[in-house]
């Protein structure tokens, strides 16, 4: 009797101490409602709006992983840790291409981790002093750079645009479709230079709102082939709940102007025709800009 319960007194504690060597830490928590712009060197990068989606979160520069905002993350840490935050984008505007817009500087901050607890955090990001810009359209001069076609129905009007946003200051680009005049094209009236042989992803960055398809294309010249117009991506509408609502969209043109040495030139285009969805087919558009490595 006195050997069963000195064994059962042995097998409790291998029982306890087991247990205890399984104990797992228990999770602290990181909240982002969301992560702010910061609008810096206007003057060179422009305005426009932006559309972070997502957080690519590191800690102590590994990567936590990538979390659509707002978002509450667990981590099975505690203490002082370096908190980078990156901003996510839907590239191309698809959810399936989401990537850490890489001229957006990222958000580092140290902060303490104790578990169950929960630190907020308000990550805030603004594009690098030395992004290049080889091209932007604010449609705040009366000059603009994008013009129509002769073949186009409609012209791309400067407009005065009351009660937008602040980031869209107070001109856009606006076309009307109609069954009589059903077509615009419109394109960047001067080529411009960007960097061929590049590290870093050359974007299409641009506001824009529409009730139905606007159609983005590029352009390169070489001496070879001329000019020549290519289609790239189709915008759908914007409509929402019966309204126009303005959107941002990020536009990879690395593919199309990448390693295009001999182009003399390189350019943008906007195509849309009239769709008998509506009555009139409006086009907007604003803080149109190609952003790449210096």
């Amino acid at each position: 009797m006195i050997k069963l319960v000195r064994y059962s007194t042995f097998l409790l504690l291998v029982l306890i101490a087991s247990c205890e060597g399984k104990r797992e830490t228990l999770p602290a928590y990181i909240s982002i409602p969301n992560i702010n712009f910061e609008y810096q060197n206007v003057s060179i990068v422009g305005n426009g709006g932006t559309a972070i989606t997502d957080a690519w979160i590191f800690d102590n520069d590994n990567l936590l992983g990538v979390f659509e905002l707002p978002a509450v993350v667990a981590v099975s840490t505690e203490g002082t840790h370096e908190l980078t935050v990156a901003a996510g984008i839907k590239l191309n505007g698809i959810s399936g291409t989401r990537e850490a817009y890489p001229y957006y500087k990222k958000w580092i901050k140290d902060i303490t981790l104790s578990p169950l607890d929960t630190v907020h955090v308000q990550p805030s990001v603004s594009y690098f002093l030395e992004t290049g810009i080889s091209f932007k359209e604010e449609f705040q001069d009366v000059v603009l750079g994008i013009d129509t076609i002769s073949s186009s129905d409609v012209a791309l009007e400067r407009v005065f645009i009351e009660n937008q946003p602040s980031y869209l200051d107070s001109y856009v680009g606006k076309a009307v479709l109609t069954p009589d005049n059903p077509g615009l094209k419109a394109y960047t009236k001067n080529l411009f230079l960007v960097p061929t042989t590049v590290s870093l992803p050359i974007y299409l960055e641009m506001d824009y709102k529409c009730n139905q398809d606007l159609v983005i294309g590029y352009i390169i010249d070489t001496p070879s082939t001329g000019k020549l117009d290519n289609q790239l991506i189709s915008l759908r509408s914007t409509v929402t709940n019966g309204e126009m609502v303005w959107k941002h969209i990020y536009i990879d043109l690395t593919d199309q102007f990448a390693g295009q040495v001999s182009a003399t030139g390189f350019g943008v285009s906007f195509t849309a025709l009239y769709s008998s969805a509506n009555p009139e087919g409006y086009i907007y558009i604003d803080n149109v800009k190609v952003v790449n490595q210096p």
